[in-house]
């Protein structure tokens, strides 16, 4: 490096002495009128630091248009490389090129693209001082002129004339430094290729170990050694491409464990852990379908659990049919429970409810019971054990919302008053007298005894009168009869006992008939 920067020092002094001796010649000024640069600015320019030609070369005459590093150069058969920064004059039509090449320790290579004006002044000042050029000739339109002024300091000048254009460059180099660069460049050059022989190698070896590692599913070692794997140009898109598969390995697997952690915890109930795993596995893969699905049903989960403590849903609008079943099984049993008591009255609530854990906790509450005091326990026992096996039964179905439990409650409201009265219906063949005959079960008694040829006499009637929350309705049974004349003795004999006449009256019309049950002998 010393003798570089000897060789550098003297090489600028030939430089000053050449320039010296010819700017007296043909130049005053530092440009002259036809924009060609003199020979002092060109020493001034050679010498000076290219980072700081601006100074020099000010705008808007010269304006710095590009600067490329490591821009190669061929001299002869020797290759070296500098930096190359260019500036362009503005203050002609014709196209004026200054390109300066620097390299750290070596003396500056200026080129010089002029116009032929300019070429023939400098070209002209060149020949006087050293009036013996090399003259050659590439081809049929290029000629150049090479000047060897001293060992270090030469300088080409290049023509290139044809029908469609004109071409003038100036050159001046140290061929000294060139051949030193170009040694410099070549064993740069083959340590470059050792170099790269090596990474090669490293890279080959680090991919196969990468593709070992990946085919046994250790996916973030074999991730590993790529990520500290430093690919060849030629190897870039192979490189990329396993990147891209052990990548998608890791996500994969990822994926398929939040996606078996989520479902798990979803199965324990634990919503938020799920929502978590769901969430990181869109994280991952934000087209996941099934977790987007998930997602959205777990939050309907998160928002029934911040609610079910406080709110008690409808039992009967989860299960209708259930309810409807109840009620009807209970009020077919009290009209059978009641059959043989005269009178009474009976009030209680039905509470058919379920828990957030899913159990039945349904219950009776007797407010009030009232009947023929001989028969009281008994009968009392009877409703309470018949409610209690109607509420303990597995037709009773937790409620959900979501797949989870919730507390759900409706009633069965019990309100049953029921009296009995005696009827006396007097019969024979052209008419019957019945007391009340505003009664609307009347006409009905008229009918019947009319339909058939039953015997003079007598029918005593027992009427009781129901009403079953809010629902009125009245059941008449044949209690006894009297019969006189011949006609008593031959139903006496032909029919023993006495029978009975069952209407109901329910929900669906007065008299409706349900059966008439003729002294135990048949069904009309």
């Amino acid at each position: 490096m010393e003798q570089f920067s000897l060789n550098n020092a003297i090489a600028k002094l030939q430089l000053l002495v050449i320039f010296l001796f010819l700017s007296p010649l043909s130049f005053v000024k530092a440009q002259s009128p036809s924009n060609c640069l003199s020979t002092e600015i060109l020493q001034v320019i050679y010498q000076h630091d290219v980072d700081h030609l601006d100074e020099i070369l000010s705008p808007p005459k010269w304006i710095r248009i590009s600067q490329t590093e490591k821009q190669q150069l061929i001299f002869d058969n020797d290759t070296v490389s500098y930096r190359e920064t260019v500036w362009q004059f503005t203050m002609s039509f014709n196209y004026i090129l200054l390109k300066m090449y620097d390299n750290p320790g070596f003396n500056n290579i200026m080129k010089l693209s002029i116009n032929e004006e300019c070429y023939q002044i400098l070209f002209q000042e060149f020949t006087t001082s050293y009036p013996n050029p090399i003259a050659s000739q590439t081809d049929d339109n290029t000629s150049t002129f090479l000047f060897e002024m001293t060992p270090n300091s030469n300088a080409i000048f290049t023509e290139r004339v044809d029908e469609e254009s004109k071409e003038f460059t100036f050159l001046y180099f140290n061929p000294t430094e060139i051949s030193e660069q170009a040694k410099l460049y070549q064993e740069n050059k083959i340590k470059q290729i050792e170099e790269q022989k090596l990474q090669e190698a490293n890279f080959l070896y680090r991919l196969q170990l990468s593709d070992s590692l990946y085919e046994i599913g250790e996916f973030e070692k074999a991730f590993s050694q790529l990520d500290s794997a430093f690919p060849p140009q030629k190897y870039e898109e192979i490189y990329h491409e396993k990147r891209k598969l052990v990548e998608l390995a890791i996500k994969n697997r990822d994926v398929a464990l939040l996606l078996e952690e989520g479902k798990n915890f979803l199965a324990k109930n634990q919503f938020y852990k799920a929502k978590e795993s769901f969430e990181k596995i869109i994280t991952l893969d934000s087209s996941h379908l099934f977790a987007k699905e998930q997602l959205v049903e777990i939050e309907k989960k998160i928002e029934v659990l911040s609610i079910r403590d406080k709110k008690i849903f409808d039992y009967y609008e989860a299960y209708p049919a259930v309810m409807d079943s109840l009620h009807s099984r209970i009020e077919d049993w009290l009209n059978k429970f009641i059959e043989d008591l005269p009178c009474g009255t009976l009030q209680g609530i039905v509470e058919i409810k379920v828990d957030t854990l899913g159990k039945n906790q349904s219950l009776f509450l007797l407010d009030t019971f009232i009947c023929d005091t001989s028969i009281y326990k008994v009968k009392k026992e009877k409703l309470v054990a018949f409610i209690d096996s109607l509420l303990s039964s597995p037709d009773i179905l937790p409620v959900t919302k979501e797949n989870i439990f919730v507390q759900a409650s409706s009633q069965i409201q019990l309100s049953l008053i029921w009296e009995t009265k005696e009827l006396v219906a007097k019969f024979n063949q052209y008419k019957v007298k019945i007391h009340k005959k505003d009664a609307p079960w009347a006409t009905m008694i008229d009918t019947i005894l009319f339909s058939e040829l039953y015997p003079t006499g007598s029918y005593f009637f027992n009427v009781k009168d129901k009403k079953f929350n809010n629902h009125s309705f009245t059941d008449i049974s044949l209690k006894k009869m009297r019969f006189v004349g011949p006609e008593a003795a031959f139903y006496s004999m032909l029919y023993p006992g006495i029978g009975t006449i069952l209407t109901t009256q329910k929900k669906h019309g007065i008299g409706a008939m349900t059966a008439f049950t003729i002294f135990g002998a048949g069904t009309l």
